[in-house]
C-alpha cells in the first residue's frame, strides 16, 4: 500500500442486484466510473485469486506486481471472473517506468508501505476476501466521484489506520 489521503469501501449494498461482492461484474462497474475520472493510466494487478480460473496476461497468480493493460484488458479479465478471492490492482500514470512496479511483491493484507514513487500510481483497488473493494487514492476528486457514484463515505488519511 502507498501511502494514501483518501480511501473508500464500496460493500455489497452498493450494488443493489448482488448478494455477494467482488464480482467481476462489479468490478468492471468500478472501472467503468474509473475510465471517466482517471487521467491516461495502465493497470497491474497482484495476488489475484478467483473462484474462477484466472486468464490474465500472468496465470501464475503470484504476489508479485504484473502488467495488465489498459481499461479494455481489465474489462475482459473481469468478465471472464464471476467472483475474485482477493487481489490488489493499481492505476498507473501512463508515464510510469514499469519497473519501479513489475518487481513489487504485493499480498492483499501487505499494509507495509512500499519503496516506489508512487506519485505515478493514481490509486489502488483491494479486493479483500470477497467481502469488499476498499479504494485508496492520494487525489480526493478520485474518491470523492467513486464516493458519489456508489454512495459510500470517505475516510480520510489521518483516520486510515
Amino acid at each position: 500500500m502507498f501511502k494514501p489521503k483518501f480511501q473508500t469501501l464500496i460493500k455489497v449494498e452498493q450494488f443493489t442486484s448482488d448478494e455477494d461482492v467482488c464480482l467481476g461484474s462489479q468490478l468492471i462497474q468500478i472501472v467503468n466510473v474509473l475510465k471517466e475520472i482517471l487521467k491516461p493510466h495502465f493497470w497491474y494487478g497482484a495476488n489475484l485469486f478467483s473462484f474462477d480460473e484466472f486468464r490474465g496476461k500472468n496465470k501464475q497468480n503470484s504476489f508479485n506486481t504484473f502488467y495488465i493493460g489498459d481499461d479494455n484488458e481489465l474489462i475482459k479479465i473481469a468478465s471472464n471472473v464471476e467472483q475474485f478471492l482477493s487481489g490488489v490492482l493499481f492505476a498507473v500514470d501512463e508515464q510510469c517506468i514499469s519497473q519501479k512496479i513489475d518487481h513489487l511483491s504485493i499480498d492483499t493484507e501487505d499494509e507495509q508501505y512500499r519503496e516506489v514513487d508512487m506519485k505515478d500510481v493514481l490509486l489502488e483497488i483491494r479486493l479483500f476476501d470477497t467481502s469488499f473493494f476498499s479504494i485508496f487514492s492520494e487525489k480526493y476528486d478520485i474518491i470523492e466521484k467513486l464516493s458519489k457514484k456508489f454512495k459510500t463515505n470517505i475516510v480520510k488519511k489521518n483516520q486510515i489506520s
